[in-house]
């Protein structure tokens, strides 16, 4: 079964999960976004933005590979990968988007630290499937010998942004929802992220 496929109620009786909102992020600098980046996103007014790959190729990526330019090439990206962890828990299936505290590779190699899903129009519906990816990248670290206390997910449609955080058996949902209007927010706390996995490496 895909990560897609998964439900909230498969999530809580296989994996023992409780999901609970919460304000994740408090007291982070905010980042003033490069004149690349500005300049990326405001071409977008004149793309025809009509589907979820093309706001996952338009907007979402020039923001991921902003943060690795901020973080000088020591994070990697890794786009529409399969992410086969675990076939008898059903963790398998294509992630959208795979980051790694690892600069300058092929392929993905642990750790694993966030995922992000795009889905069109329909942050609600990316939820489940987001937290089936964040469950397989702590079962890869752990399988690779490098435990991650906590992994990190995002659920975007390009313009809005939902963060979650999966730490033992809870997940938090993230109250505030991002608008890509807001970039400095955006890009301060995908830095608070990477920076919580740099001090705790």
């Amino acid at each position: 079964m895909p990560y897609s496929k998964f439900t909230w109620q498969e999530l809580k009786k296989k994996f023992g999960l409780q999901i609970n909102k919460s304000k994740l992020f408090h007291d982070f600098p905010l980042i003033e976004p490069s004149g690349w980046l500005k300049e990326s996103l405001e071409l977008t007014n004149h793309v025809s933005l009509l589907s979820e790959k093309a706001k996952s190729e338009i907007i979402v990526t020039p923001v991921l590979m902003e943060l690795i330019k901020r973080n000088n090439f020591q994070i990697s990206i890794f786009s529409g990968v399969t992410f086969d962890v675990s076939e008898p828990d059903n963790l398998t299936g294509e992630c959208d988007f795979i980051i790694s505290l690892k600069g300058d590779t092929y392929f993905v190699e642990s750790p694993v630290i966030t995922l992000v899903e795009a889905k069109d129009d329909d942050i609600p519906l990316g939820i489940p499937q987001c937290i089936a990816q964040m469950i397989a990248a702590r079962q890869f670290n752990e399988n690779e010998g490098k435990t991650v206390d906590t992994i990190y997910g995002c659920v975007t449609t390009g313009t809005e942004w939902q963060f979650l955080k999966l730490t033992d058996n809870e997940v938090l949902i993230n109250i505030d929802i991002l608008f890509i209007k807001e970039l400095s927010t955006l890009l301060g706390v995908w830095q608070n992220i990477v920076n919580h996995y740099k001090q705790s490496a």
